[in-house]
């Protein structure tokens, strides 16, 4: 949720940082019932991101946002260990109420990130029972592994409510729910509650794990 736009903070900086991206207008379409404009911004000061703005011809309001990292956001090397985060890209759409504001209904998000380790090792069995050279066995090895993972994560807010602060701190958190580890989809699961019908790739999902 830090992520939004239009926060102070948001690594999505194209609106607070305009001077770094170029805009172009691609089109102008309809959606649903209102005017909008189609804009594509791309990176020109070392900016990360590149991406697609639908504008409300009426108001001027963002109404959804598409978004991808253009290079890696961070790296990290040091002693043999790596880090790359190399994927960061999602979907915002937003819709107005009765009271006029807009509010956020969708966001995705992508995630990505490789992680390795190359560089030797050495283990000593000492033998604290000889004096002297205590030495008894020793082992080399060199290490060369490496992985990558994504993580997608999806909210849908069907309904918003305007609460005080008070309200809001009062609030208390249930973390006796914990996640259930599932290496395939199962639509047992879900029996008895109201979801969404998940989408083809939920259906085909299967847990893998590779060994290079």
């Amino acid at each position: 949720m830090e992520k939004q736009f239009f926060l102070k903070d948001s690594d999505l900086n194209f609106i607070n940082k305009d001077n770094r991206y170029d805009f172009k207008m691609i089109d102008f379409t309809y959606w649903g019932d209102d005017a909008v404009y189609i804009l594509d911004f791309e990176p020109k000061r070392g900016a990360d991101y590149k991406g697609r703005l639908y504008i409300n011809a009426d108001d001027f309001a963002i109404i959804r946002l598409d978004y991808n990292n253009v290079k890696s956001l961070r790296t990290f090397k040091l002693l043999g260990i790596s880090l790359d985060q190399y994927l960061d890209r999602g979907k915002m759409i937003f819709s107005k109420n009765e009271d006029g504001f807009y509010y956020l209904r969708y966001l995705e998000e992508e995630l990505g990130a490789k992680v390795g380790i190359k560089r030797p090792l050495k283990i000593i069995e000492l033998n604290k029972r000889v004096k002297g050279r205590n030495k008894q066995n020793e082992l080399h090895l060199k290490l060369d592994m490496a992985s990558s993972g994504i993580n997608k994560h999806e909210l849908i807010l069907f309904d918003t409510e305007d609460i005080t602060q008070q309200e809001f701190n009062s609030i208390k958190e249930n973390n006796t729910v914990l996640p259930t580890y599932m290496p395939n989809y199962d639509p047992e699961f879900w029996k008895g509650y109201n979801i969404l019908e998940p989408n083809q790739a939920i259906k085909d999902f299967t847990a893998q794990v590779e060994i290079d």
